[in-house]
């Protein structure tokens, strides 16, 4: 498998789909972080606005996984390596670290502009070292959670075109839903009622009611499984200090052998013709 994943590399290093993905993902986030300087020029918790631009490199990842694995297909390059007596096996989890590698690559090319302004220029931080750290950590562990299910899709789906398209757009549903999930479950499932005197002067009792509008129950329960498991609620919460983000990576690895062990089962029974 080391040497798959070595030809991988080699061959990811001058293949023009990374080195586009690559400079594309490196420019727009230069773009992008030069308008949000513009907007707000004292802007303060650059460090949380560097954990919440890690959503934008899944999409770069997913592009890149998709079209360069795709390559093995229609060059036939996937049969020629079970010709020379490598297993599938062996394919699939080179292909997976080869992602894995690959999105962090464009990850890291991604949050260096903004890296870069904020240690040198704004040098305005929220969070504390380990805090960041964390949050470092449940980014990187949601990235390759993520290649995970795109390695799946790209090994199954023959058609790379297909396989791009499809994922992309399950990636912009999951980013598209993940606040409207956030506020469904930042609502309160109690609100106080106070009952004061007839003049109004003194409080004679206050009590908790159930919330109408609370999301409760099975409903509540799967909403903070999604928010949890996908790739884009894990990030959201990266800064929040509010609650115990030592479990998000579990959560990712939770995701990461589910979707590895499904995909390489799969593809050890596929038809190669």
């Amino acid at each position: 498998m080391i040497k798959l994943l070595l030809a991988n590399l080699c061959r990811m290093k001058r293949s023009r789909i990374f080195i586009t993905c690559l400079c594309v993902t490196f420019t727009l986030s230069a773009i992008f972080t030069y308008i949000l300087i513009k907007i707000s020029p004292t802007l303060a918790g650059w460090d949380k606005i560097i954990l919440a631009m890690t959503a934008a490199p899944i999409f770069a990842s997913a592009a890149f996984s998709m079209l360069f694995f795709g390559e093995d297909y229609s060059d036939k390059t996937i049969r020629n390596k079970l010709i020379i007596g490598r297993s599938r096996t062996e394919i699939y989890f080179a292909n997976l670290f080869t992602a894995i590698i690959g999105g962090l690559i464009l990850t890291f090319a991604w949050e260096l502009p903004p890296a870069v302004v904020g240690i040198f220029v704004i040098k305005d931080f929220a969070l504390s070292a380990e805090s960041f750290a964390l949050g470092i950590l449940v980014c990187v562990c949601a990235i390759a959670s993520a290649c995970s299910i795109f390695t799946l899709a790209s090994m199954l789906i023959v058609k790379r075109s297909s396989a791009t398209a499809v994922v992309i757009a399950l990636m912009a549903g999951a980013f598209a839903v993940t606040p409207t999930i956030k506020n469904k479950l930042a609502v309160p499932q109690t609100f106080e009622i106070s009952e004061c005197n007839a003049d109004g002067t003194a409080v004679e009792r206050v009590f908790e009611e159930p919330n109408p509008d609370a999301v409760t129950g099975f409903p509540r329960a799967a909403l903070e499984a999604a928010y949890d498991l996908q790739p884009f609620g894990q990030i959201k919460q990266a800064d929040d200090e509010t609650r115990d983000r030592a479990v998000l990576p579990l959560c990712s690895l939770g995701v990461f052998t589910i979707s590895t062990a499904a995909g390489a089962a799969i593809f050890r029974r596929k038809d190669l013709k």
